[in-house]
């Protein structure tokens, strides 16, 4: 093997060596994830998510997007079944029965959240949100999105349908006030959960 193979080599059992110590560490400390009773009323109850999540975002410890909300709480308020599909650390997508909501969304910022809110308030914002952490709002923003900025951190909850887009007939006012209704009761859990 040449010296640049030996290298490389070399790097790659220092990153396994650097990783297994990591996961060793982990113990039980971690809270455990998120979840919401079965039969979880419309009006999703506020819950601590546990220790460490009050304050601030634990994203850089492990915590990811998809521990914020469930499927089931989404579900409860959606009124049909849901499932998570996962996504990065800071993004969760979520997959529903419902033959008019295309998708579901949450995303977390937690790099420039202060700026990244303002300006989207600035250029986006159709309606406050109060109540819904430090500052919230609404938009149409694909879909019926809430953004809600808690401390340093903002988060974006989207609710997709599966009517408006190009070529397509326009959502019905109906369907948009429910979806805008929904997006909000899903937005303040994970607003207190951060």
């Amino acid at each position: 093997m040449n010296r640049f193979g030996t290298f490389v080599a070399a790097g790659l059992l220092g990153l396994v060596a650097a990783g297994l110590a990591a996961c060793s560490q982990g113990g039980d400390s971690d809270p455990p994830p998120v979840s919401a009773p079965s039969g979880t009323p419309a009006s999703v109850p506020v819950e601590p998510a546990g220790p460490g999540r009050s304050g601030g975002f634990d994203g850089p410890d492990g915590s990811v997007a998809c521990d914020l909300l469930t499927a089931d709480e989404i579900a409860s308020v959606l009124a049909a079944p849901t499932r998570s599909l996962g996504g990065p650390r800071l993004l969760c997508d979520w997959e529903t029965e419902r033959d008019d909501i295309f998708s579901v969304r949450l995303k977390v910022e937690d790099m420039h959240a202060r700026t990244v809110f303002e300006s989207a308030k600035e250029t986006t914002a159709d309606e406050p949100v109060p109540g819904v952490g430090d500052d919230a709002f609404l938009s149409g923003l694909g879909g019926v999105t809430v953004h809600v900025l808690v401390g340093s951190v903002v988060f974006f909850f989207q609710i997709v349908p599966d009517c408006g887009g190009l070529g397509a007939d326009p959502c019905p006012d109906s369907l948009l006030a429910e979806l805008k209704d929904a997006a909000v009761a899903l937005a303040r859990p994970v607003a207190t959960r951060l």
